[in-house]
């Protein structure tokens, strides 16, 4: 349902029914100005609504180190703060279709190797590669795409890919990786860098897409693609003094390299691609091990690669913070179903962890949310202890739940609703403690809370939320508890 003003007495109607807590984004506008003292000012951003509103739950978005996200709106009614960034999101087949992005893993049985499929830029990805699954002997066609490899035909054809670097003056030069990843140290794996004017640098002459032209004229069924050697000036100085290091940086690789100046995309775009399946330099080694032991015994070395589309991304936004705790309070309240919703917003509020200046501001609100803390908290409540407690005069009668008409589920009978908003609209969520359902007004998402909560399962908590969601769009939040 879509936050307006005109249903914003439908939501302080629903509110006094006690058993309903509206959660909504702060917003991503955290650049954006307010006039304060005859000046603007970006240290404190315009409310954003629903999450502006005094009943709505507002929650703004911290990195992994509690930092506040840039994006993340700064004002009063900020209520609390949950991870928001580089979030880990199902996404939409049809807009991961649409901008090639694929998971391909490989497996095989003598020897027995699974290369696990990369998936949201974490780990190899060959992207808009093709989709399918291919079974076949794996066969070593070398790096060098001017010779043929007729073996490869009706097999999976393995290749390394070799750059074939020239040089050149000026302009720009960019890396043969889909994302802007960073390593364990922090130092980007992908990120394209231009080319400081005057210099000389290495550009390469064959890209990612010349591999795939190649082993689809041999008529392979699928392909194992390796990145470079060390050998190749392919690898910035200040990572090939590591070999170790460069052994397993991951095959970040684009079928599309029409952004880098290449002309065989448009030669393949409209033929049916391999699925592809991307290989580190460890990897490598041990699949061309296994290659030439089977020549060796005069056995095949069969594999199988199966490509899809990659089912999931790393987004950003408040919006991907709200499932978080929408989903968390889900948990809880599952748990103690006998406490109204004013009881669970205290919970969450008072058990934050602190951040920013000391007590609530702008930018975190009560701060970082603290799940099994919350947990704690409510069950020092008398609600905790049954319908008999007065605070539970908050919830007419006739919703509170009746726990002996289910004896498979004593302690998690009746339902709770968490709407679970963002800016600009707000998506209906009916939570029933014992096996929740929380509905998408717009259809899109369903996730489940686990009814068995207990003191020690409280801390595991997690949401996920609809991938669609970012800084730019987060209309369809959806929320699931583990």
């Amino acid at each position: 349902m879509r936050f307006t003003a005109d249903r914003c007495y439908k939501c302080r109607e629903a509110l006094s029914r006690g058993d309903v807590l509206f959660v909504a984004s702060s917003g991503n506008n955290g650049s954006a100005p307010t006039l304060m003292n005859g000046q603007l000012s970006s240290a404190i951003n315009p409310g954003n609504y629903p999450g502006a509103y005094p009943e709505v739950l507002a929650v703004a978005a911290v990195d992994c180190d509690s930092n506040l996200a840039p994006f993340s709106q700064k004002n009063p009614s900020v209520d609390i703060a949950a991870p928001g960034v580089d979030v880990l999101s199902t996404a939409s087949e049809d807009v991961a279709g649409a901008n090639g992005y694929m998971a391909a893993a490989f497996t095989s049985d003598s020897p027995r190797i699974t290369i696990a499929p990369g998936m949201a830029n974490d780990g190899n990805q060959v992207r808009n590669s093709g989709i399918g699954k291919a079974t076949g002997k794996v066969i070593d066609c070398g790096s060098n795409t001017k010779v043929p490899c007729p073996a490869a035909k009706d097999n999976i054809c393995l290749v390394q890919y070799d750059p074939v670097v020239r040089p050149v003056e000026l302009g720009s030069l960019f890396s043969q990786s889909p994302s802007g990843n960073s390593s364990a140290s922090g130092r980007p794996t992908g990120i394209p860098k231009p080319i400081p004017p005057a210099r000389i640098r290495s550009a390469p002459s064959q890209y990612y897409c010349n591999l795939m032209e190649y082993c689809m004229a041999q008529g392979a069924k699928a392909m194992l693609v390796a990145a470079p050697a060390l050998s190749t000036d392919f690898y910035p100085s200040w990572i090939a003094s590591d070999p170790a290091e460069i052994m397993d940086i991951p095959v970040l690789a684009n079928i599309n390299c029409t952004p880098y100046g290449c002309d065989c995309w448009a030669r393949i775009r409209n033929k049916k691609r391999l699925p592809a399946a991307g290989l580190n330099l460890r990897q490598f080694s041990q699949i061309k091990a296994a290659v030439d032991a089977a020549k060796k015994s005069g056995k095949p070395f069969v594999g199988t690669v199966d490509s899809k589309v990659d089912a999931y991304q790393r987004l950003s936004g408040t919006s991907m913070a709200v499932p978080h705790v929408s989903g968390g309070i889900a948990k809880i309240w599952a748990a103690y179903p006998y406490c109204n919703a004013s009881t669970l917003r205290t919970a969450v509020e008072q058990t934050a962890k602190d951040l920013g200046p000391p007590g609530r501001d702008v930018m975190f609100g009560h701060g970082l949310l603290q799940l099994e803390a919350a947990f704690d908290y409510l069950a020092k409540q008398p609600c905790a202890k049954g319908p008999k407690d007065p605070l539970f005069n908050g919830i007419p009668e006739e919703n509170i739940p009746d726990l002996r008409s289910d004896s498979t589920n004593v302690g998690f009978g009746g339902s709770k609703r968490v709407v679970n908003g963002s800016s600009g609209s707000s998506t209906g969520s009916t939570v029933q403690p014992a096996s929740t359902s929380i509905k998408n007004a717009a259809g899109n998402a369903t996730a489940a809370a686990n009814s068995t909560l207990g003191p020690s399962s409280s801390k595991n908590a997690t949401a996920a939320a609809n991938s669609t969601l970012g800084p730019s769009s987060s209309k369809n939040a959806t929320a699931a508890a583990n």
